[in-house]
């Protein structure tokens, strides 16, 4: 029996995707499979780093479909952080004990020196952890580029596949001599200590807030708290480092006012995905160390310059409430102590 996971964003977790025919095409290998699937929509490395220890909470696996590339082509993890955090994914056990085969999916709705940007990245990470990655990108724009497909036959929305574009997805990549190869291998290559390009994100060693909350490897998870308009709530950080908030994004999002002792910041938290909801990372402009006070407030007007990952906010919305699930901590050894890395 082999136990495959597939970690990834909306594009591996959405109905009839690539992921349904590739398990499907495994199995007709005669390989006996048990399949976990991981994938969250548009939080990409950053926020799947913080989380990915709760999915997949106690379980080894054989083998790990990593995709993350697309939603941080789309920025989901802004540039500066993407090595870090795509480092300290693939440490984080469950996928540093497995056979990881990272995917590199298609969006049309980038520029190429965007994608040659974070492919730049994304190559380097993983040659300092031994892999490469199956390129689904190159392959589907080629075949764009020489007319054999439309982009909108690929991806209805600039991201997600058509019925056409999962059955290309999973044809590239089966067709791909090292998946095959993959499946079979036992676990990934060790780090090259002197090529690291960025330091990962760590786990924080121990996190205690008022006996409220619970630890996981990155992420400390309140127990839910849900703010309305107007209103607010302040935590203490005790240990490590919070770099940000992981909150829940729908149509009631808007914009959240966030403070320390050395800076205010709003971010719009709304965006074109808000139909439904959906885990969403709130990056703080800097990171808060130890033996601060953070203010989260539902903020009832719209000053926000930035949207939830430091982007340029192109929305403006007041919400009806703001809905905080978990802090992103990591250890201060990740980002220099107290120093802010960007």
């Amino acid at each position: 029996m082999m136990k495959l996971c597939f970690i990834g964003n909306s594009v591996s977790a959405q109905k009839n995707s690539y992921r349904d025919l590739l398990v499907v095409q495994i199995g007709k290998r005669d390989v006996e499979l048990s399949v976990v699937n991981c994938c969250l929509g548009g939080i990409g490395s950053l926020g799947i780093a913080f989380f990915v220890d709760l999915f997949a909470k106690g379980q080894a696996f054989d083998c790990v479909v990593l995709e993350t590339f697309v939603a941080d082509l789309g920025g989901a993890t802004p540039r500066h952080l993407i090595a870090p955090a795509l480092g300290g994914l693939l440490q984080c056990p469950a996928v540093s004990q497995a056979t990881v085969i990272p995917l590199l999916l298609y969006r049309s709705d980038i520029d190429e020196e965007q994608y040659q940007d974070v492919l730049d990245i994304y190559s380097q990470v993983l040659k300092n952890h031994g892999l490469s990655a199956i390129n689904v990108y190159a392959s589907v724009k080629s075949l764009v580029d020489d007319g054999q497909f439309n982009a909108s036959t690929v991806v209805y929305d600039g991201v997600h596949t058509t019925t056409a574009g999962a059955a290309l997805y999973a044809e590239i990549v089966m067709n791909e001599l090292r998946f095959e190869n993959s499946l079979t291998q036992k676990r990934m290559a060790g780090v090259k200590a002197d090529a690291i390009i960025a330091k990962p994100l760590v786990p924080v060693t121990r996190f205690s807030v008022r006996g409220r909350y619970e630890t996981g490897l990155y992420r400390l998870s309140l127990p839910y708290v849900c703010v309305q308009a107007g209103d607010d709530f302040d935590f203490g950080v005790s240990d490590g480092v919070c770099i940000g908030l992981i909150v829940i994004a729908d149509d009631e999002s808007g914009v959240v006012s966030i403070s320390c002792q050395q800076w205010v910041h709003q971010a719009q938290i709304h965006d074109r995905w808000c139909h439904q909801s959906r885990l969403q990372v709130v990056l703080f402009p800097n990171p808060v160390p130890s033996n601060h006070t953070i203010q989260i407030h539902a903020a009832l007007e719209d000053w926000a310059e930035s949207g939830a990952n430091l982007s340029k906010n192109t929305y403006r919305k007041i919400g009806s409430n703001l809905k905080v699930v978990s802090l992103m901590l990591c250890a201060s050894s990740s980002i220099g102590g107290s120093e802010c890395p960007w």
